[in-house]
């Protein structure tokens, strides 16, 4: 993404607060809510872990991902996420320790743990290729670093995701294009301003600025939305996105 991004960052939109116990409910509440909430966590958070693993060991596709979900399903089994309070911390600071506390049993025991047969299935035979290149990227990024990239590239993908579709549901599918070509994924070596954007689009520069700050606070709301389930306050929230849009 272009630096210029981070204008995606806090404005002047307050964001409420959403308690991590609305995500996950209560074990004693609806089954259906509590896996629903399991689910969620476990689709949002897979492919950082996996890039941890992979980083962290050098372990081999098949074994990384064998690694990625047992560590679920001891999340699972423990109710790790049982222990998890949004207000001594960030919920991903939380999953990497157990992570690296899962790893480091599992060194010990020279892999002796029992793997699979989880509770919840993550879908690990899709989207992993594109995980290499992060796993394996030259230099000394740490595991962690990885995984954090590998967080906010996913949580930033899906709410674009999200914010194409809205935008074609209300038509101004104009808006996503100026987003697209002005801070996603301008042309290599160009840095094109309202003019050169209009000109392509064959737009106003009013028009482009228009549907630009539009979407722009489209996804900065699309973003939180994501992102509080696991924040306690708007602060955090806040802190969460300068990340997604730096990392």
């Amino acid at each position: 993404m272009s630096e210029r991004t981070t204008d995606v960052g806090p404005g002047g939109t307050a964001f409420p607060s959403t308690r991590w116990s609305q995500l996950l409910g209560s074990k004693d509440g609806p089954k259906r809510d509590y896996r629903d909430g399991l689910e969620r966590i476990l689709v949002e958070y897979w492919k950082p872990v996996y890039v941890f693993v992979r980083r962290a060991w050098g372990k081999s596709t098949e074994d990384a991902k064998d690694l990625t979900q047992a560590f679920f399903t001891e999340v699972i089994e423990k109710d790790l996420l049982a222990r998890y309070a949004p207000q001594r911390g960030r919920f991903r600071t939380f999953l990497k320790a157990a992570l690296k506390n899962f790893l480091a049993d599992e060194y010990r025991t020279a892999g002796r743990q029992k793997r699979g047969g989880g509770k919840i299935r993550i879908p690990l035979d899709a989207e992993v290729a594109p995980l290499e290149e992060l796993a394996a990227a030259p230099g000394g990024e740490s595991p962690e670093a990885c995984f954090d990239r590998a967080w906010a590239n996913e949580v930033l993908a899906a709410a674009l995701s999200d914010l194409q579709r809205e935008l074609k549901a209300e038509k101004r599918e104009s808006a996503y294009e100026t987003l697209e070509i002005y801070d996603l994924a301008p042309p290599p070596g160009e840095s094109l301003g309202y003019r050169e954007v209009a000109h392509r689009l064959k737009r106003s520069e009013a028009e482009v600025k228009a549907d630009l700050a539009y979407a722009r606070q489209k996804l900065r709301l699309l973003l939180a939305e994501r992102v509080r389930l696991y924040c306690e306050n708007d602060s955090d929230v806040f802190k969460e996105l300068n990340d997604i849009l730096s990392l």
